[in-house]
């Protein structure tokens, strides 16, 4: 928290004399690439950090936006920079490793955790869900990623990897909640 303050900082005396895409260029490389490294392992924190980095990113799109964005909603924000929410970006990260890790077999112990093989037929094997552990904590990557995995639609999770990356981030944008 204390970098991303620092970051914002420095991003808001950029903003007083640079153009809306000079803003966005320099917000993308010093706010959100901070906050999207290790989004996948930060996704089992609790709630209140989520919150906190929810704000910062928040703070960071109001000074790329500028003063006259202080009345507008988070996703009014969110849509005018581009960005996922800090909820949808763990969404979106965590199923994308999921989806990378089933496709190339790589690193191997986590795709022997998350493989789709089912002993038997059944309408999950058949559909390409990941078989579910009862005992996973609810905080863990493993069971997160089983779960956005099986909560994707076949649809999105078929085609090249810069396909599924578009039709992912387009699916997480309108089907999972902001907050």
């Amino acid at each position: 928290m204390k970098q991303l303050t620092g970051r914002i900082n420095g991003l808001r005396r950029v903003c007083f004399n640079a153009s809306f895409q000079t803003k966005l260029k320099v917000a993308n490389g010093v706010v959100m690439s901070k906050l999207t490294y290790l989004i996948t392992l930060w996704g089992g924190a609790q709630q209140y950090l989520l919150s906190a980095l929810q704000v910062q990113q928040m703070t960071a799109a109001r000074a790329v936006c500028g003063f006259g964005c202080w009345g507008w909603s988070r996703k009014r924000l969110l849509d005018r920079v581009g960005w996922l929410s800090v909820r949808q970006l763990i969404f979106y990260y965590t199923a994308l490793q999921n989806i990378k890790t089933l496709k190339t077999g790589k690193p191997l112990d986590l795709y022997e955790a998350i493989s789709s093989d089912y002993p038997y037929r059944t309408i999950s094997a058949v559909s390409g869900q990941i078989r579910q552990d009862e005992n996973l904590r609810r905080t863990s990557f493993k069971y997160r990623a089983r779960q956005s995995f099986n909560s994707i639609p076949v649809h999105v999770r078929t085609g090249s990897l810069a396909t599924i990356k578009n039709k992912l981030k387009h699916w997480v944008r309108t089907n999972i909640p902001i907050d």
